[in-house]
């Protein structure tokens, strides 16, 4: 279960005598928790400007240091800030997996039981929706939890306020391409096509939840044939939505550097 969010299906919980509706109902009321954790991720960004290398106090601090006890003091406040923004990064992402997790036990529950209110409160819709919870989360850390987490534009946010280097940047020199630098030779083409359009993802985004790429163009083409399925097989995310999407910098230059090696290779060949 989410962090820190607790959610329950009484009858307390709406005025509605559908369980799925009662669900639904739900979903909605955790939308103010993802509220709060927005706000503390906001108020993390605005502290963490404080302790930018061109603040006033910050540069004093970094004059006055005669022992190293300044900079010490500074890169420790610093590491706290990295900490607290990936715990709050790591509660959105707690948020977004239960939300995925109640919409999709909601439907599934609506088709199963074909709108019957008797069907609908034969459901073990707790037990339903933590056997979700389990599946999408389990999915996620395949694709590595903490990847999600420092790839998240909030946490480029802190870093670049802080003054430290962001991996997200957008340009060819400040992203680590991790894959091209073990491979010698780059990313293979595959790897950089959408798994909808079979195209080269030259407007990539990730989902959030499930951790899978695609180009923002394939995506919002499902999202219009009302498909609201990961097309990725074994994919347990069956009820994506754009909030769930976040522009994947890295993946779009890794397109980008794919193209213009093709294009030198082409342009060697002609020369010969």
């Amino acid at each position: 279960m989410p962090r820190g969010y607790q959610y329950s299906y009484g009858a307390n919980h709406g005025n509605h005598d559908n369980p799925v509706l009662r669900v639904a109902d739900s979903f909605v009321r955790s939308k103010r928790h993802k509220g709060n954790i927005d706000k503390a991720l906001e108020r993390t960004i605005e502290f963490s400007c404080l302790l930018g290398p061109k603040q006033i106090a910050v540069a004093a601090l970094v004059e006055d240091d005669v022992n190293g006890q300044n900079a010490e003091f500074l890169n420790d406040l610093r590491n706290k800030m990295k900490v607290i923004a990936k715990e709050n990064i790591r509660q959105k992402g707690d948020w977004e997996v239960l939300s995925s997790a109640v919409m999709a036990v909601a439907q599934e529950a609506a088709q199963s039981t074909d709108g019957s209110n008797d069907d609908a409160a034969d459901l073990n819709y707790e037990k339903l929706i933590e056997e979700k919870i389990v599946q999408i989360q389990a999915a996620k850390e395949t694709q590595g939890a903490e990847v999600f987490v420092e790839s998240d534009p909030a946490y480029a946010q802190v870093l670049e306020a802080m003054g430290e280097k962001s991996k997200n940047r957008n340009n060819d020199d400040d992203i680590e391409l991790v894959e091209e630098d073990e491979a010698g030779g780059g990313v293979s083409e595959q790897l950089l096509k959408c798994p909808i359009t079979s195209l080269l993802m030259e407007d990539a985004v990730k989902n959030k939840v499930c951790g899978h790429i695609y180009s923002k163009q394939g995506v919002l083409s499902l999202f219009r044939s009302r498909n609201r399925s990961c097309p990725m097989p074994g994919c347990m995310n069956q009820n994506m939505n754009q909030d769930q999407l976040q522009d994947d910098i890295i993946t779009r230059q890794k397109v980008k550097r794919f193209k213009k090696r093709k294009q030198q290779e082409s342009q060697m060949e002609n020369d010969e």
